[in-house]
């Protein structure tokens, strides 16, 4: 082969030489071996550009477009929310207010001298003055005199009931004050956090007022507030507890056991949800424990992790600890393993339900299809359900059958759903239900016995009405003859196989295809 160097040290020739190698293969150009040469990565500015140039202005805008729809969507409903709660806490708020001040100012005067207490003193020392006099006549003479240590006022000292009594309710009407302030003032942020128009500047403005709420920590105001309500309340009925004890043990013992139940209901709507993700009592206290709750638990066990590590440190420079350690090896392993894996493991209050939705898919999306029927019992949603039925998963499909005859029972009353199927769903729900068998027949575990009860429960929507159509009679016809001869335990499809031939093609006039001559054969 001609050595590359000689050539290009040759530019005075005017073709390029070319030279055959031994195995007769021609050698590229030199102008090709210079560019191969030559070669090498794109700078950062060519790949700007070649990544620029792969998506259109118009692919661009739909996806700025969509970006900022959905945050501004997101940040309204956000303000909103708050704004609503805000409204609702202010109500709550003045009605807390007016109720707490009406008691005050009748329990304050419990922690001032009686004002009657002076002239009864008085009235108690021209009475022992009185007693003191003695008739001698023509003498009056005075036998008793008083003191001056009886004039004077001994110093007011208010019960102790007055005093814990004013304590809880003025501390009550401070949260209550407090709590509508904050809330006026969160109304004031919310009306200045409020930016309109989807332009993009418009969205850098808002996505720079939702840092700072999220920043400033706006929203944990707001879920100061209503614990500071429900302060409020406990205060106070805190305190008139304490009044009622000192007027009439009755009536206070009677009061008691009712605060008591309500304070029993009023903790246990409050912990469910700090222990079940799917609780619906949900408060911002419950979200308040949940936080603190996390927060203790890690801080704990990074203590508990740290003190594992510290102790084998300890065991290689202290030989008294390595004697300990190898005796307690076991139990400080299981702890510090257990420490380690156990961090950062507890989910954020939004993480938990992620985690609980992503656990129950399947049945969500069953339950999204089943619920649009039981809500507004509109058999719409009935027929439009074997459209869905190729996106649940095949044992999410008799599940639809079983909430659905479950709502029938409740609705209408277990004798009297065969009427009201006849009535209701003569055409869409037997044709739902086949939908449903076909779907049984694509399952694997067929002839197992949850695959016969998925089955029967399917079966209990299938019947023969008064009216039909060539679809319904051409799916039906094909669907149970072939589950007649699916397997012998299935009698009752022989005799439903009859009844839909019969019925369906000589009585209503059903017209026969290939597929259902096929497998009515």
């Amino acid at each position: 082969m001609v050595n590359v160097t000689s050539s290009l040290a040759a530019p005075t020739s005017p073709v390029p030489p070319q030279s055959v190698t031994t195995d007769n293969s021609v050698a590229p150009p030199v102008s090709v071996q210079s560019e191969d040469i030559s070669w090498k990565f794109p700078t950062p500015e060519e790949i700007r550009e070649e990544l620029s140039a792969e998506f259109t202005d118009e692919q661009k805008d739909k996806v700025w477009k969509e970006a900022i729809e959905t945050v501004k969507t997101s940040y309204d409903q956000l303000l909103g929310r708050w704004k609503e709660e805000m409204d609702t806490l202010l109500v709550y708020a003045g009605l807390s207010s007016a109720v707490l001040t009406a008691f005050n100012v009748e329990s304050y005067h419990l922690l001032q001298p009686d004002s009657s207490d002076p002239t009864v003193a008085v009235l108690k020392q021209i009475s022992a003055q009185l007693n003191g006099y003695t008739m001698a006549p023509p003498f009056l003479n005075a036998t008793h005199t008083t003191g001056p240590d009886l004039l004077a006022s001994t110093p007011y000292q208010a019960p102790v009931s007055a005093v814990w009594l004013n304590t809880l309710w003025f501390s009550s009407l401070v949260f209550s004050f407090a709590a509508a302030l904050l809330a006026l003032f969160v109304k004031q942020w919310i009306y200045e956090a409020m930016v309109g128009g989807s332009s993009r500047e418009s969205a850098r403005l808002r996505q720079y007022r939702l840092n700072g709420l999220l920043k400033w920590r706006v929203g944990t105001v707001v879920v100061v507030l209503p614990i500071l309500l429900q302060l409020a309340s406990v205060l106070f009925l805190a305190g008139l507890l304490v009044l009622l004890w000192t007027l009439h043990n009755t009536v206070a013992a009677v009061t008691s056991l009712l605060v008591a139940f309500f304070f029993t209901f009023f903790l246990g709507f409050t912990l469910l949800p700090v222990f079940r993700s799917d609780c619906s009592y949900r408060s911002p206290a419950s979200f308040a424990i949940y936080a603190v709750l996390r927060y203790t638990r890690n801080e704990v066990l990074r203590v508990v992790r740290g003190l594992c590590m510290a102790i084998y440190r300890w065991s290689v420079q202290w030989e008294a600890w390595e004697a300990w350690i190898n005796v307690h090896r076991a139990q400080l392993d299981r702890l510090g393993i257990f420490a380690y894996e156990a961090y950062g493991n507890m989910p954020t209050w939004r993480g938990r339900d992620q985690n609980a939705i992503y656990e129950h898919h399947d049945t969500l999306t069953r339950a999204i299809v089943t619920s649009a029927y039981s809500t507004t019992a509109d058999t719409k949603f009935v027929a439009s359900m074997p459209v869905i039925f190729p996106d649940l998963p095949l044992d999410q499909v008799p599940r639809c059958f079983g909430d659905i005859l479950s709502f029938m029972e409740a609705e209408w009353g277990h004798y009297h759903l065969p009427d009201r199927q006849l009535w209701e769903n003569g055409v869409t729900l037997p044709l739902c239900a086949t939908y449903g068998l076909r779907h049984m027949l694509a399952r694997s575990d067929k002839g197992t016995e949850r695959w016969f009860n998925d089955t029967q429960t399917i079966f209990r929507h299938y019947f023969i009405g008064k009216e039909s159509n060539e679809k319904l009679a051409e799916l039906a016809c094909k669907t149970v003859c072939h589950f007649a001869v699916e397997h012998r335990a299935l009698r009752r499809a022989f005799v439903l196989a009859y009844k839909t031939l019969k019925w369906m093609y000589d009585k209503q006039g059903a017209r026969h295809t290939y597929h259902t001559l096929a497998h009515g054969a």
